[in-house]
C-alpha cells in the first residue's frame, strides 16, 4: 500500500524495476550515461506535488542514487504545471525535470534537449520552462 495511492498515479513494478536496475548497472559498466523518461514525477518540490509523484517513488529514487555517475536526468510530465530540482552538491547528481503540459498550453509548446560534454540545456517554447544543468564531475 502506498501512501499517495490516487487513482490517477501508478508505480514501477518489481519486474520493470528490476529491469531498470539491469540497465543501469550495464551502463555503469560500460561507462554510460543515461537520461529516463517516464511520465511520472519521482521528486516533490515546491512545484510539483507529492500527491502526484509516482507511487513507489521513494524506491526509485534509492535505486537511481546508486548510480551518481550514470544517471544524468530523469524526465517526467503528469503534474500539469512542471517543476525542475537541479543536481548540485548538497542534493542529488541527476536533474529531475517535470515537463509542463503542452495540450493545455495557450499556444504551441514544445522542449528541446541539447546535450553537451559537461551539462545539457532543455530549450522551452511557448509554455515551456527552460533549464540548462552540469553532469557530475568525471562523468
Amino acid at each position: 500500500v502506498f501512501s499517495n495511492a490516487v487513482t490517477w498515479n501508478g508505480a514501477i513494478g518489481k519486474e520493470q524495476l528490476g529491469w531498470l536496475e539491469s540497465e543501469l548497472e550495464l551502463a555503469e559498466r560500460e561507462e554510460k550515461q543515461v537520461f529516463i523518461f517516464c511520465h511520472y514525477p519521482i521528486l516533490a518540490d515546491h512545484m510539483v506535488m507529492a500527491i502526484s509523484l509516482l507511487w513507489n517513488a521513494p524506491e526509485v529514487v534509492a535505486l537511481l542514487d546508486r548510480f551518481p555517475k550514470t544517471v544524468l536526468a530523469w524526465f517526467s510530465g503528469h503534474y500539469h504545471q512542471g517543476g525542475a530540482q537541479m543536481p548540485s552538491s548538497t542534493t542529488r547528481s541527476w536533474a529531475h525535470i517535470t515537463l509542463e503540459a503542452v495540450l493545455m498550453a495557450p499556444e504551441q509548446s514544445y522542449a528541446v534537449v541539447d546535450v553537451y560534454e559537461n551539462g545539457a540545456k532543455l530549450t522551452g517554447f511557448g509554455s515551456c520552462s527552460s533549464h540548462v544543468w552540469p553532469f557530475p564531475a568525471n562523468s
